[in-house]
């Protein structure tokens, strides 16, 4: 059975997704709903949070713990560039 954990990752163009520590998550983004819909492939911004400044996006992935790397080679369709 896999050991699920959730990674936050947050960007600036939504091209380069860098996880976060625990302590970075903002508190607008421990949403239960939100949450939902961060590992459902979404991504999500808060522009009031941010002060109407910057530009930050927030994503979500579960990974197992038990085989890290198996599973972060999983992009979500976001995170792929498409040509053509």
């Amino acid at each position: 059975m896999p050991e699920l954990v959730l990674v936050f990752f947050k960007s600036s163009n939504k091209l380069d997704w860098q996880p976060v520590s625990r302590d970075e998550i903002p508190e607008w983004l421990r949403n239960e709903g939100l949450i939902e819909t961060l590992i459902n492939g979404e991504c999500v911004r808060n522009i009031e949070a941010e002060n109407r400044t910057g530009m930050i996006w927030w994503t979500a992935m579960a990974i197992d713990r038990k085989q890290p790397l198996k599973s972060s080679i999983i992009l979500p369709e976001r995170a792929l560039m498409r040509v053509g």
